[in-house]
């Protein structure tokens, strides 16, 4: 840490990695801070990253799943239901030429306090990782014929029968590309013989986060459902937001925080123009093709009548908000697992703490 001035410090780092597979990398980060005045700051960043393959992805092992993916063979070959995704099993082998995957991430923001009870934070960032590892896509894997079908569920002879099993492996996909910006607000009020009143809003945004193959071709998943394969079938929400707000007065404590989830598309990508999934009539699966968005409420009680003890309680999804309808997860039944306090209800938490 580096003070050059009153009002400008710089910051350094550097670390050094070494692995017997890939041989060994040496990255750095770099960061500075300027204070030109008691009400804001300027902040930023610069930083490389390296990653060398786990085990898993490139000794012994692997990994089993699901995925969604449609089969293009059958569908030409006139099976009208494996023209829409299905639900899949899908194995990942190690892939022992696997290079590491490295980074470079910057970050650019600012920091305002006008008053001495208000706190404005915004940052800008982007992170691009190249040699990125990755499954395969499912799509890439079923073109390539690389997978394991059942015969016996042939139509016909142009038929090769249903997929079982799609036989993928990891790769180095050529870069992923993240961008974002993250905004936190702070406001404090002292109320005097009435308390102390916190309230806080963080906000998340992402503008793209884009994955480009070896041979070129790139997808962006931002505000989609995503890829199984990237997502895990949870999706990619471009905006999140968490409010909060905290009263204090003596004992007593009493804090609630909204969660916010932003709408998603039913979408494999932002720019896929078809949706993944379908109703039995032929409409779009949700209606609109939208997953829709969630907002819960959460409750927290704190008592704390002596120093040794506290009593505490909470009540998490206080409206009991249920979670929007969303039939291309596979990760639970009908619900986003990014919604499970909408799929667990309204939950009620209380307990005691003692300290001797």
């Amino acid at each position: 840490l580096a003070p050059l001035s009153k009002t400008f410090e710089l910051s350094a780092a550097l670390r050094a990695d070494e692995y017997t597979t890939v041989g060994g990398s040496i990255t750095p980060k770099l960061a500075f801070k300027w204070t030109p005045n008691r009400t804001w700051a300027l902040r930023g960043s610069f930083a490389e990253g390296f990653r060398a393959p786990s085990v898993a992805e490139s000794g012994d092992g692997g990994l089993s799943a699901f995925t969604r993916v449609r089969d293009p063979v059958r569908c030409d070959a006139g099976v009208q239901s494996a023209c829409a995704p299905a639900t899949l099993a899908i194995v990942t082998s190690p892939n022992p030429a696997l290079e590491p995957e490295t980074s470079r991430s910057t970050t650019l923001g600012m920091i305002f306090e006008p008053l001495v009870n208000t706190n404005v934070s915004i940052d800008v960032w982007q992170i691009k990782r190249k040699n990125e590892i990755n499954q395969e896509t499912a799509d890439a894997v079923v073109a390539a014929g690389r997978v394991i079908r059942d015969p016996s569920t042939s139509t016909g002879p142009n038929d090769p029968g249903a997929i079982i099993t799609i036989l993928s492996s990891y790769v180095n996909s050529a870069s992923t590309l993240v961008r974002g910006l993250d905004l936190d607000a702070r406001q404090r009020f002292n109320l005097g013989d009435y308390g102390k009143v916190t309230l806080d809003a963080k906000w998340t945004h992402l503008f793209t986060f884009k994955r480009t193959e070896q041979d070129g071709s790139s997808v962006d998943f931002a505000g989609s459902h995503g890829n199984c394969d990237v997502t895990n079938c949870m999706g990619t929400p471009a905006d999140r937001i968490n409010l909060g707000a905290d009263w204090e007065l003596g004992a007593w404590r009493v804090a609630t925080i909204v969660n916010h989830r932003a709408s998603i598309t039913s979408k494999a990508s932002k720019q896929a123009t078809e949706c993944e999934t379908h109703f039995a009539n032929g409409e779009d699966a949700p209606k609109g093709c939208k997953v829709k968005a969630f907002t819960t409420v959460d409750l927290n009680l704190r008592w704390r009548p002596m120093r040794q003890l506290e009593l505490f309680g909470s009540i998490q999804n206080l409206f009991d908000t249920k979670p929007p309808l969303d039939v291309l997860t596979y990760g639970a039944v009908s619900y986003n697992p990014l919604d499970y306090s909408g799929a667990i209800g309204r939950f009620f938490t209380v307990g005691a703490k003692y300290s001797f």
